[in-house]
């Protein structure tokens, strides 16, 4: 995979992360991106740090929507 290749994927990731409708097509863009980044040679840490920081984003995102919907069920 060439550098900008996965620069441009991992751009169409950040615009997905944190949006309601777009959770799961998140998931499957992002397991068939670190299914290349997997394939590519080593070092790749680089590449797996970006990732990193937009599953961070994306972790943060559906822990607060999982939250908001317990508090409107009474459940805190």
């Amino acid at each position: 995979m060439e550098t900008n290749e996965f620069d441009e994927t991992l751009r169409a990731l950040e615009v997905l992360a944190g949006k309601h409708q777009a959770t799961e097509l998140f998931n499957q863009e992002y397991e068939e991106l670190l299914a290349k980044v997997k394939e590519q040679p080593l070092p790749r840490s680089g590449m797996l740090a970006k990732m990193k920081r937009i599953l961070d984003r994306q972790l943060v995102f559906l822990t607060n929507r999982w939250l908001r919907e317990n508090r409107k069920e009474g459940m805190n």
